[in-house]
């Protein structure tokens, strides 16, 4: 096994309440865009419910599509504040998502047992690769993971947002493979759900191991059976050891 591949969210990281956070952004966007909206200017709510809550929805329900595109995250921001009277410049667009991602994130978790895990892996010589479904700006994902300490671990990290494409579509596990360096054969994925992080990479030809920290999917129910099951990632260094 020469490397470790893993998802983010619900598998390395959970997510916190920030709705509090939130609201607060949206009253400084709205000072910020007093006097340029070409209608009636929306409420702070309205703000929160016709950007962030109408952003949401609509990620949602390409996923119930089963949609392998990913969105684009910055034309869903455009068009949410153009349905509440804002046309607004590009650069003004980027800020608001940058200010928006920034509220949300305040809300990640690291529990200090899966930071160990990481640094111990990363010790263990393994080369680590991190593959995460996200419509998010992916510069703002790094910028997160650098806050909890994670990225330093990291030798590569592959955004849906970046790819234009989501789990389980193959390229975007062929493309961690090709900038780690290393055959499907020669490495794990580890994540929380079946699809995206069970059969997907299996069906490239690498291993792979479901965690059931935050998420708890039954592997029974699995088309394609993960190689392992884990209650965290503390237990994933005893399996590679198993393993090799």
């Amino acid at each position: 096994m020469q490397a470790v591949v893993l998802d983010l969210g619900h598998t390395i990281i959970d997510f916190g309440p920030a709705e509090d956070a939130l609201r607060d952004t949206y009253v400084r966007v709205l000072a910020m865009l007093t006097g340029r909206a070409r209608a009636e200017l929306p409420s702070t709510e309205g703000m929160v419910q016709g950007v962030s809550r109408r952003i949401v929805d609509a990620i949602n329900a390409s996923y119930l599509r089963e949609e392998l595109e990913e969105l684009d995250i910055l034309t869903l921001f455009d068009s949410s504040l153009r349905e509440l009277g804002f046309h607004l410049d590009p650069a003004t667009v980027h800020q608001i998502a940058v200010m928006e991602h920034r509220a949300l994130a305040s809300g990640e978790v690291l529990p200090a047992e899966n930071l160990a895990a990481i640094r111990h892996l990363k010790d263990q010589g393994l080369k680590l690769g991190l593959v995460s479904n996200v419509t998010l700006l992916p510069e703002m994902m790094r910028e997160d993971m650098e806050r909890l300490g994670l990225l330093e671990y990291f030798d590569v990290t592959v955004f849906s947002s970046e790819e234009m494409v989501r789990k389980p579509h193959p390229r975007i596990y062929q493309a961690a493979l090709t900038r780690l360096g290393v055959p499907a054969a020669g490495a794990v994925f580890v994540g929380d759900r079946l699809k995206e992080d069970v059969r997907g990479p299996k069906e490239v030809g690498m291993r792979a191991v479901l965690t059931r920290q935050f998420r708890h999917e039954d592997p029974r129910d699995a088309a394609v059976p993960p190689d392992a099951v884990i209650a965290s990632l503390v237990d994933l260094p005893a399996v590679l050891t198993q393993w090799t």
